[in-house]
């Protein structure tokens, strides 16, 4: 009854409506602490409407938003910006992108986009994105103040650490690509498997790498085939005409001889 605007109009229906708001707020902020903020969204919505509790509404949704935030940064420092933006794009879906959000999302980006170049093994291209996340931190006008700031120099202090090993990922990608085509040229299957799988482990969508790797087990796969149907063809008797192969009259049983 309380949501019809028209009840509304009157002063003491207004004040209901306040208190009846004040009690779903004093809930939503209890589902929010237990995890289900599917339920505390919908309350934050229904003492929206209800009106005069929009200050404590405020509160909650800023809150809520900078404990996203800190999940987000603590993400990207350990290095994982797939999961930070999932939480991101949640913060978006609920009208919370701020500078911060924007900043973030503008980093864990960069994040990913060097991450699927490194995968395909294009290392030093990967160091670009990773530079622009840093010119982000170092231009941000007002870092976060306490725990939130410290966070944001351990992403910093990631993104350091990553360049210096996709530049390390870059000449080990370059000695085992030179390794690997040399022993292609010379039919050394067996070396272009170990160059073919040692490149696929720093960089899992090598094409060349996962290309090489299919040829090399094609053709030890022929050889092995082939040395096993010779050796099974020279066990086999010869059983035309009554007679038996030279290998295996050799094991064949004593009998009479023939009249």
């Amino acid at each position: 009854m309380l949501a019809d605007e028209s009840i509304r109009e009157f002063l003491p229906a207004k004040r209901l409506a306040r208190d009846v708001a004040g009690k779903i707020v004093e809930r939503a902020r209890d589902r929010f602490a237990l995890g289900d903020t599917a339920a505390g969204w919908k309350d934050l919505l229904t003492a929206d409407r209800l009106g005069g509790q929009m200050e404590a509404v405020n509160q909650i949704r800023h809150s809520y938003a900078d404990t996203v935030l800190n999940e987000v940064r603590k993400y990207l420092a350990a290095g994982e910006p797939t999961s930070a933006m999932a939480r991101l794009e949640k913060l978006h879906k609920r009208g919370l992108s701020d500078e911060s959000v924007r900043t973030l999302t503008q980093i864990a980006q960069f994040m990913l986009e060097s991450a699927k170049l490194a995968a395909h093994g294009h290392f030093a291209e990967a160091v670009a994105p990773i530079r622009r996340a840093q010119s982000i931190i170092r231009l941000q006008s007002s870092p976060p103040a306490g725990p939130s700031g410290c966070i944001m120099d351990e992403i910093a202090a990631y993104l350091g650490n990553q360049i210096s090993k996709l530049e390390s990922s870059a000449t080990d990608c370059q000695r085992l690509d030179g390794e690997m085509h040399a022993a292609l040229t010379a039919g050394n299957w067996s070396s272009v498997l170990t160059a073919a799988d040692s490149l696929l482990a720093i960089a899992p969508q090598h094409a060349a790498a996962a290309q090489a790797r299919r040829r090399a087990w094609k053709a030890v796969g022929m050889s092995v085939t082939q040395r096993y149907s010779w050796r099974k063809a020279a066990r086999l008797p010869d059983l035309r005409e009554g007679r038996l192969s030279p290998r295996s009259t050799r094991h064949a049983a004593p009998g009479r001889s023939d009249r």
